[in-house]
């Protein structure tokens, strides 16, 4: 039997460090003994204790800053202690020159349909050092505001205090901030509404310092534009997708380095496009027909899509028995059938559909070992009796 934690072998001390209860609990155990200090400090205990407490985190740039930020997060979500802080747009953020000529409605002809994504990445081997992107829908317009966080954007702020150079771009946490307001010098409010809005990750995007949104609107207009981080005036529609017109209700992109599209593009229609097609405008790959299998549902509709997993999308489809259908897809098959569907209440196939059997919303949610669930098995779901599942 060993004798101390200096005998254990690597295995061992992995097993006990998964047993940690935050990171500050680590610090503790690297203190007992030089043997588990070192193997902390080396990045396996601190791999170790993420991978046990947080299995659904990817590869991060640092496992130590990983662990203290997950784990004070953690903390702030159990004492309910969040900070929320409200997004707007300075007096006068930068624009594209063609929006100087928009027009201004009269009014507003439909309902405001709030849509908005955001990701971070690291720049650095360090959690200070990242980026965090954000973008939504205002009505017919784009919004996008960039930050940059980090040791170099920090000296970036004292060079500019001591040169006595402008420092409007940084944020009272010296974090640097640049916004953009997108809107084509035709679109309408109500009539161009954007419906659906999704920024491309860093492995799928062609060029690392400009941003990529795809971008669906109430006309049946489907787009993927890009903006340079280095240009505050300027941006570039990048691709059109082809939707005869039709509104766009919902659209997702999923995870893969050559990303698909799917899109609603009618009422009972979702199109699968792929992003990275070298000709504009870009024709789907194939449609996904939602009532070829019951055409007594020609009342009902897609009403929201998105991918669970890189090869598995979810649609949400009402009022019907089977509200929430799963299929999978790959760019060389566009299936006409669901490998899987979900009803949300009771009563069987023998009774007629109603509004109760409408879902609208769907998200899915990481893996959890605890629950059994590989990547695309969980997700929630909204429904039209405000119940969420």
């Amino acid at each position: 039997m060993p004798a101390s934690l200096e005998d254990l072998p690597p295995e061992l001390l992995t097993q006990i460090v998964s047993y940690a209860e935050n990171a500050r609990t680590l610090l503790c155990l690297a203190l007992t003994c030089r043997k588990l200090g070192k193997f902390i400090e080396s990045g396996d205990g601190y791999r170790a204790f993420v991978q046990s407490r947080y299995p659904w985190i990817q590869t991060p740039a640092s496992w130590k800053d990983t662990a203290y930020g997950l784990t004070t997060l953690s903390r702030a979500w159990d004492r309910k202690s969040i900070i929320a802080r409200c997004l707007r747009p300075p007096p006068d953020p930068s624009r594209p020159r063609a929006q100087d000529h928009s027009r201004r409605p009269r009014g507003q002809t439909m309902g405001y349909q709030p849509v908005i994504d955001s990701y971070e990445s690291w720049k650095r081997p360090d959690w200070a050092s990242r980026i965090e992107v954000v973008a939504w829908g205002a009505g017919a317009e784009i919004v996008l505001r960039v930050k940059w966080m980090g040791q170099d954007v920090e000296e970036e702020w004292q060079a500019a205090r001591r040169n006595k150079a402008s420092t409007d771009e940084f944020d009272q946490h010296h974090h640097r901030l640049k916004w953009w307001k997108i809107k084509y010098p035709s679109h309408r409010d109500g009539h161009d509404d954007v419906t659906a809005l999704q920024l491309l990750r860093d492995s799928q995007k062609p060029l690392s310092d400009s941003e990529y949104i795809v971008v669906g609107r109430a006309s049946g207009e489907l787009e993927m534009l890009s903006i340079d981080h280095q240009i505050s005036d300027a941006w570039k529609r990048e691709a059109r997708f082809i939707t005869e017109g039709q509104h766009i209700r919902s659209a997702s992109v999923n995870s893969a380095e050559q990303p698909l599209l799917a899109a609603c593009v009618s009422h009972h229609v979702v199109a699968i496009y792929p992003v990275a097609a070298e000709d504009s405008p870009i024709p789907p790959l194939g449609k996904i027909h939602l009532t070829q299998l019951n055409p007594s549902e020609g009342l009902s509709r897609a009403w929201f899509t998105t991918f669970l997993r890189e090869d598995r999308l979810a649609i949400s489809f009402g009022p019907s028995l089977e509200p929430i259908r799963v299929f999978e897809i790959n760019p060389d098959t566009i299936p006409s059938h669901p490998f899987r569907t979900f009803s949300i209440s009771e009563g069987g196939k023998a009774r007629c559909a109603t509004p109760i059997d409408i879902v609208y919303p769907l998200a899915p949610l990481p893996r959890s070992p605890f629950a059994g669930a590989a990547d695309g098995d969980l997700f929630l779901s909204g429904g039209y009796d405000g119940t969420i599942r």
